[in-house]
């Protein structure tokens, strides 16, 4: 019994590292399928739609497709409960995918999600494609 104490002691700090960074690659994909979701729903409605971020590290992010907004909060709603969010612009995907921003630079929007276990980065570019880095 008391071996078993020991190996979990010496464990436990590898299974947090490895549950943080798992929490944040999670986090990105889930936002990177809302992009990818936003661009086909752009096209097949034939309108534009837009994400927007908040402008200060969040949570929460607003996808707008029908004209029903719809805010996505990462650590309640999806239980990424340490991560938080930041992007340097809002994507607006257009009826032929093509992704702009209110700024016109390339890349459209850059996305950066952090917590404890580090930082990751999604990326819209001008042609609509969104890649995780």
């Amino acid at each position: 019994m008391v071996i078993l104490g020991l190996m979990a002691s010496v464990l436990y700090p590898d299974y947090s590292d490895y549950m943080r960074q798992r929490r944040l690659k999670d986090a990105a994909l889930a936002v990177t399928l809302d992009l990818m979701l936003a661009r086909a729903q752009a096209v097949s409605m034939n309108r534009n739609v837009s994400v927007i971020f908040s402008q200060s590290p969040s949570n929460r992010y607003t996808y707008d497709a029908a004209g029903n907004a719809v805010t996505k909060d990462i650590q309640s709603n999806l239980g990424f409960y340490d991560v938080t969010l930041s992007a340097d612009n809002n994507p607006i995907f257009s009826s032929r995918g093509i992704a702009r921003n209110a700024q016109g630079t390339n890349p459209v929007a850059t996305v950066t999600f952090s917590n404890p276990g580090g930082t990751k980065t999604v990326t819209v570019n001008i042609a609509g494609q969104v890649v995780q880095n």
